[in-house]
Order: structure tokens, then C-alpha cells, then sequence
């Protein structure tokens, strides 16, 4: 049975024996998911192809119930547009794993960097990734694609321990005068 969750009510539910799903009365589809350790987290079903589909959101409270029911519902107006959301999510990270992307390449840990703090913390996330050299794509405004020529094309391979003060501080520049 749906449940309408606040702030206070998902705090009250405790963990049971069994893995258990509490439906959101507000928006369907959503739904807390709590492990019989203890853990909640955020998910979606839905339907697509005639298929039960399932998007995991995120963990609470890191995502609270306002930000769950957002996410949700951008994960359902995506549904609505003909895209499977969980396919998207699972395609997205295996774009990270791709050769070339090595997760401690310059690369990989700018995208990350703008996905998981600038996005999420600041408004002017565009100009940040703009500097980086990645602009969100207008297809999928998700995605980030590379500015030709931007520092994050250039140097998308390099390790980011490679990388050097000097070369940050005098990107033209191949030698110290």
C-alpha cells in the first residue's frame, strides 16, 4: 500500500527482517527501498517495452525525498519521451568504463567533477564546464560533449597525476622560460 513519505516518515520506517519497498502515495512509481541492515535508498519501477524495469535513484538520506521525487520524475518524463531510463544510466556508466576513459584520467574525472559537485552545488555549472572544455549536449542534456580544442579534449587521456602545476598554470606553453 502507497504511503505518503515526508521527511519525518521515511525516519520512522525500520528495517525488518526481509528487504522491503514503501510506494510514495505522491508520485507513482517511486519507491524507498529498506534492507534488513538498515539501508535506504531511492527507486523507480516502471514499464517499458512491456517489461518491468527498476532505476535505482540513490541512498538516503544523501537523497532526500524532495530530490527522490524530482529525480523520479525526470526518470518518468524520459520514460514518456520513449527512452528507457535504466538503459540510459547503465550506457552512461559503461561510457565511463570505456578504454580511453580510464577513471583516473583527466577525462573521466572532470566529467565526474562536474556531475557530482558543480551541477549539484553551484548555478553557474555551465560557465565551470565551459572553462573545462565541456558543454552539456543538446540532445541529451545529461551528457556532457567536448568543446573542440578545450583543455578536457586535450588532456582527456592524461593521468591526472601527470599533469603537472606548470603545465595547468602555462596551458600554451610545452617549456618553462
Amino acid at each position: 500500500m502507497a504511503k505518503l513519505l515526508t521527511a519525518q516518515a521515511v525516519e520512522k520506517l525500520k528495517p525488518g527482517a526481509v528487504r522491503r519497498e514503501v510506494a510514495d502515495a505522491r508520485l507513482t512509481g517511486l519507491y524507498l527501498v529498506i534492507q534488513p541492515s538498515g539501508t535506504k535508498s531511492w527507486a523507480v519501477r516502471y514499464r517499458y517495452a512491456g517489461n518491468p524495469r527498476k532505476l535505482t535513484l540513490g541512498p538516503y538520506p544523501a537523497i532526500d525525498v524532495a530530490k527522490a521525487r524530482k529525480r523520479a520524475g525526470d526518470a518518468l518524463e524520459a520514460l514518456a519521451e520513449g527512452l528507457d531510463p535504466a538503459a540510459e544510466k547503465r550506457a552512461a556508466k559503461a561510457r565511463q568504463h570505456e578504454t580511453g576513459l580510464d577513471r583516473d584520467s583527466f577525462g573521466a574525472v572532470v566529467r565526474l567533477f562536474i556531475e557530482r559537485h558543480a551541477r549539484v552545488k553551484t548555478r553557474s555549472w555551465r560557465q565551470t564546464g565551459r572553462l573545462l572544455g565541456l558543454t552539456p549536449d543538446p540532445v541529451r542534456p545529461d551528457a556532457l560533449i567536448d568543446i573542440n580544442g578545450g583543455i578536457a579534449a586535450r588532456w582527456a587521456d592524461r593521468q591526472i597525476d601527470a599533469i603537472t602545476r606548470r603545465e595547468v598554470e602555462q596551458p600554451g606553453s610545452s617549456s618553462g622560460s
